[in-house]
């Protein structure tokens, strides 16, 4: 893998918070640990529950994650919609005519305010939660254009070249040592 960019490698990998990442500044190399660089980054996503019958109930919400409340405009902490093929849908959840509300707290608790047409539905609200807490691949994450998209720069590494660590500068000192170990050893 060392030469590849970061950007080649598609193997599924979960850093741990001791993992040593080396930046590179010029000639100067500095290590620092994932959770020293991610450790205080969040990251809100959009996630649903599917719900097959009954009008209140309890999710479950992420581990070490803090649901986003009145994130859906004014006072609205989740909303409701149809589903198909096992996933949310744009069109709301309705008795008859009427768009079905939802009331939901902070523990994931919530309340229908009437009996939808049909089941099942989704219940979409919002977290947070600490980046090393994270799980991209949770299958209840609601589209990737919900999501907020993480940059470089959100998690301290816009100065962080994407280049393979083949191609990466070496120092004077690092250079003599090569040269000296090809005299020697041949």
């Amino acid at each position: 893998m060392a030469n590849k960019k970061i950007s080649e490698l598609v193997e599924l990998i979960t850093p741990s918070s001791s993992d040593l990442l080396p930046i590179v500044s010029g000639a100067e190399t500095k290590k620092i640990t994932v959770g020293n660089l991610i450790g205080d980054k969040y990251v809100r996503t959009t996630r649903f529950a599917i719900i097959g019958s009954g009008t209140s109930g309890t999710i479950t919400i992420p581990a070490n994650s803090e649901v986003v409340l009145d994130d859906f405009g004014g006072t609205v902490d989740a909303v409701v919609s149809q589903v198909a093929s096992s996933l949310p849908t744009t069109i709301p959840a309705k008795t008859g005519l009427a768009i079905v509300a939802t009331t939901f707290n902070g523990s994931g608790a919530w309340s229908l305010s009437s009996t939808p047409d049909s089941y099942p539905i989704a219940i979409i609200y919002r977290v947070r939660q600490k980046l090393l807490d994270f799980d991209s691949t949770a299958s209840n994450i609601w589209g990737v254009s919900n999501n907020e998209q993480i940059t470089k720069a959100d998690i301290g590494l816009s100065l962080v070249e994407n280049i393979a660590p083949l191609d990466m500068p070496v120092s004077t000192a690092q250079n003599l040592n090569s040269i000296v170990n090809a005299i020697i050893f041949g």
